[in-house]
């Protein structure tokens, strides 16, 4: 116990335990700083109202695309790295890993810094918001790389612990923020970033002893799993980012409060891979292809077998607890962040697949990357067509995203399927079918009422995902 909660060292042999307290202790972790994240919105979108909110969105949007760029892929880089050399008995090399990446790490930020304050004061938004767009971009990369040392290392309690922490400190600031009148999203900015950068400085790792190399491939694989990243993480930021520059200040602050309430539903997907990835990692180091693949299958059936209800108990929720959370100013937030939650199942259920797939060669990696921009690419054609025939809305919007989504979890899975010698692709399009025909009933029954057609889309649904439990 006390060595799970002491600063996280790579050169000792990594914590293990049973797959399933791994995915609790995850989604424990990644549920206060969705809480976190979830209050803020909750309390941003009601203090600034949907106008001021889309500034700050904005702002929050540009802090994840950053962390996105390098932090979050070199964090991926440490869990594998790390992992592949204990799993060859190579503790030196899993020492030099973590020097060669924490260099690249601060190197980026002393960059990147400089060119966000530039950009916030030449955009006129004010020292505040500048000042707390650094911080929760220092923040983002800080957390997302130590996450990756602590999975690598095992410590998934100590990450608990400071997420709990950090989100005790940051909400106890928040509730003394909505004693204020006169609240921007400067100040919102300011506080939520030095929660995000408390967290982070608290996740730097002990000094790694010198010796062992880093194999060559790290860096190529950190800019292929980042390019991926972009079009993958990233794809909803550029949701945030375009709906401020296509629509008025009200609907772009609508979306932009769905994609972020839309971001918790995440906490599934972002468990299961954080769990998966180290124990995939160290399977291929072993060369244990046979345990990848009952591995990869285990998690995915699982995962079918009950997120479709998931989804379905939240779509029957989210028509009242939205303008119950956010306000009645929100209402039109219904219909994306429906889409958006579909969206966010999809990315689940491909989680096994993804954790394969970057566990394996960076020619695996560079597949991923394709399927990622392939799927951003489609959504964007979408909102294309959509904002060219001025339909959809940001409905529209959502829909394009979710679209792109299932291009790329239906890519990744049948690219694992070849590098698993597995069948689990038709199994997936009968899912992908029944999740689909779900959310359209909902949407339906949101604009008629549910008559006959909802019905019959619903039955549809049931059924498809009813055959691809027995397949």
């Amino acid at each position: 116990m006390i060595d799970d909660l002491a600063r996280p060292d790579v050169a000792r042999p990594p914590e293990t335990g049973s797959l399933r307290r791994g995915v609790a202790l995850n989604v424990a972790s990644l549920g206060i700083q969705g809480a976190l994240r979830l209050g803020f919105t909750v309390s941003a979108a009601r203090v600034l109202g949907p106008a001021g909110y889309a500034d700050f969105g904005v702002a929050l949007a540009v802090s994840v695309l950053v962390a996105i760029v390098w932090p979050a892929s070199a964090g991926s880089a440490v869990v594998k790295y790390v992992r592949i050399a204990w799993g060859g008995d190579r503790p030196a090399d899993a020492s030099a890993v973590l020097r060669h990446l924490l260099g690249r790490l601060v190197r980026f930020l002393a960059v990147v810094t400089p060119l966000l304050w530039a950009g916030s004061l030449l955009v006129s938004s004010g020292a505040a918001l500048a000042w707390g767009l650094l911080l929760m971009s220092w923040g983002y990369s800080l957390q997302t790389f130590g996450r990756g040392v602590h999975l690598a290392t095992g410590q998934l309690l100590r990450e608990f612990v400071l997420q709990a922490t950090c989100g005790v400190l940051a909400l106890s600031a928040l509730a003394i923020i909505e004693l204020r009148d006169d609240v921007g999203p400067g100040v919102v900015a300011l506080v939520y970033g030095g929660a995000m950068s408390l967290c982070g400085l608290l996740t730097w790792p002990r000094s790694a002893p010198a010796g062992g190399a880093a194999p060559p491939g790290v860096d190529r694989f950190v800019w292929l799993a980042a390019v991926g990243s972009l079009a993958s993480a990233g794809f909803v930021q550029l949701l945030v980012v375009a709906g401020k520059l296509r629509f008025d200040d009200h609907e772009a602050g609508v979306l932009s409060a769905a994609a972020n309430l839309a971001s918790t539903l995440t906490l599934a997907s972002a468990a299961t891979s954080m769990a998966l990835y180290p124990r995939v990692s160290q399977l291929v180091g072993r060369a244990d292809d046979a345990g990848v693949r009952r591995l990869r299958r285990s998690v995915f059936r699982q995962l079918v077998r009950y997120l479709f209800w998931a989804l379905a108990a939240f779509l029957v929720l989210a028509p009242t607890l939205v303008p119950l959370v956010l306000g009645e100013a929100y209402r039109e937030a219904v219909e994306p962040l429906s889409v958006m939650a579909l969206a966010a199942v999809t990315t689940t259920v491909a989680a096994p697949s993804v954790a394969v797939m970057t566990s394996g060669p960076n020619r695996s990696v560079a597949r991923m990357s394709g399927a990622a921009w392939l799927g951003m690419a489609v959504g964007v054609a979408v909102w294309g067509l959509a904002w060219l025939g001025d339909l959809g809305g940001i409905g529209g919007v959502a829909s394009g995203f979710a679209l792109g989504t299932a291009v790329t979890a239906t890519a990744a899975i049948a690219w694992a399927d070849r590098v698993t010698a597995d069948r689990l692709l038709p199994t997936w399009l009968l899912v992908l079918a029944a999740l689909a025909l779900l959310t359209s009933a909902q949407a339906l029954a949101g604009r008629v009422g549910w008559g006959a057609p909802a019905y019959v889309l619903l039955a549809v649904s049931m059924g498809a995902w009813a055959i691809s439990r027995r397949c």
